[in-house]
């Protein structure tokens, strides 16, 4: 489920697992000490609780995290008119991008920008996050065709002449 969010979502999702499992360490922590723990004492907890947050593969929700959530719903609706001419030329201007710079997903301000470009076209950047590991394997296997296998250019080797001109003086 993790590989579902984008890198900020992720971190937001932790951040507040990491904020709930924090208070509930404190909770316990004065009901069994009678007292109120440390600032550094505070730092160290969270400290740990983010260790064990960043090695799980999974997060699981602690189970009265909504008891007091308050609902908003936004309800956007979306391809209510869709525009067939503007989406290819969006699809074909992404292509381009990705033909003339295929490590666009090296450094993670590009990634971040070119994920938000898609998003607000109606893209969804889930679809391009399955194929950056095949586009990273086609770039390194051209770069090293480029590096190592280029042609050599035969040298012409002279030809022994078989007419030989001589000239009477």
């Amino acid at each position: 489920m993790l590989g579902e969010f984008d890198e900020d979502e992720l971190t937001k999702l932790k951040d507040l697992v990491l904020t709930n499992k924090t208070n509930q360490t404190l909770i316990k922590q004065i009901q069994n000490k009678k007292r109120i723990p440390s600032a550094r004492e505070m730092e160290m907890f969270r400290g740990i609780i983010r260790e064990q947050i960043s090695t799980q593969k999974s997060i699981e929700i602690p189970k009265d995290y909504y008891d007091n959530l308050k609902y908003k719903i936004d309800i956007i609706i979306t391809g209510e008119q869709i525009d067939i001419a503007s989406k290819l030329t969006t699809l074909q201007t992404i292509l381009q991008v990705l033909g003339s710079n295929p490590t666009i997903f090296k450094d993670p301000r590009t990634k971040k920008v070119f994920y938000e470009i898609l998003n607000l076209v109606g893209i969804s950047p889930t679809n391009f996050q399955e194929e950056e590991q095949s586009l990273d394997e086609m770039v390194s296997q051209n770069a090293a065709k480029v590096a190592g296998s280029s042609p050599r250019i035969p040298t012409p080797t002279p030809q022994p002449s078989s007419i030989v001109n001589q000239q009477t003086i």
